[in-house]
């Protein structure tokens, strides 16, 4: 899924592009704390999802979700996710 709408370093500014072939390795290492405070962030709220990076992605910002649950403990875990992308809207990257 595409979250790289949370790699704006301003609410609700312009959707970067996050290619890693046209970034500094300082920037990419920037991009993926990014990735892991997101991760961290979901954890925190019961539901795990992994970073693009682990999948060898052309582009920080994308992340994988999986589910193999019934609807109800499925709904839950949205929630849960729904939460966190809230949380992670609200605070203030640094």
């Amino acid at each position: 899924m595409d979250l790289r709408r949370f790699f704006s370093q301003k609410k609700g500014g312009k959707i970067p592009t996050l290619a890693v072939k046209d970034m500094s390795e300082v920037e990419v290492n920037k991009y993926k704390e990014r990735e892991m405070q997101i991760i961290t962030q979901c954890v925190e709220n019961g539901v795990f999802i992994a970073a693009g990076t682990n999948y060898f992605t052309e582009e920080l910002g994308w992340f994988r979700l999986t589910f193999t649950l019934p609807r109800e403990p499925l709904m839950v875990g949205l929630k849960r996710f729904w939460k966190s992308l809230e949380e992670i809207e609200n605070k203030e990257w640094q």
